[in-house]
């Protein structure tokens, strides 16, 4: 998780009425080179072949190299629903539904820390019976925070990113917390600088 520096806290927000004043923690967090690999449609799990039951994988999982978001790309036709199951990046268990629409990749939403199962369904169309499971760009952030805003600023391979990062944030869940750096991860670090605010 991300860690706060004291020496970095400020007051702001008092008023001429005296009222509470709110505490700003500046973090920074990085990713290393190796956490922040390219992503690849068949980077944690290559393509299984769909039989006419539904299957559960356990093995030959390759975990991802950092909390992030993962992909579903289904073979031509295909339109079940590929369950995930993991933890997030505080090993608490975590599942996504993805809706296979042919051969589209579906990016996903939630950011898996580990992957533990994959159920992949029956096949719906006797045809190009496969599916894959593979990771994005879309990096879990260590924190829940109240606002996209709380994102100051976005550097990969020590360049500031002209365009700011898409940024989903939830103070309830923690893997809806998320980032999208503007280029494309393509294993050189990345850190990001932000803050939070308590009353």
């Amino acid at each position: 998780m991300g860690t706060l520096n004291p020496a970095n806290e400020v007051s702001i927000g008092q008023n001429e009425r005296k009222s509470t004043a709110k505490q700003v923690h500046w973090f920074r967090y990085d990713w290393t080179a190796a956490q922040a690999s390219a992503d690849a449609a068949n980077n944690v799990h290559a393509s299984v072949t769909l039989t006419t039951a539904a299957q559960t994988i356990t093995a030959d999982i390759t975990q991802p190299t950092s909390c992030r978001c993962l992909s579903v790309t289904g073979g031509a036709q295909q339109t079940g629903v590929v369950t995930i199951n993991g933890t997030d990046i505080g090993d608490l268990p975590i599942s996504e539904n993805f809706t296979m629409i042919s051969s589209t990749l579906i990016p996903g939403t939630k950011a898996f820390k580990t992957v533990t199962s994959i159920v992949y369904p029956a096949y719906t169309v006797d045809a190009t019976k496969t599916c894959v499971v593979g990771d994005s760009d879309i990096l879990g952030l260590p924190l829940m925070l109240p606002s996209a805003t709380c994102i100051y600023a976005t550097y990969v391979n020590g360049t500031l990113e002209a365009t700011a990062a898409t940024v989903t944030v939830s103070t309830t869940v923690a893997s809806a917390n998320t980032l999208d750096p503007n280029s494309a991860l393509a294993g050189t670090t990345v850190y990001i600088l932000g803050y939070i605010y308590t009353a």
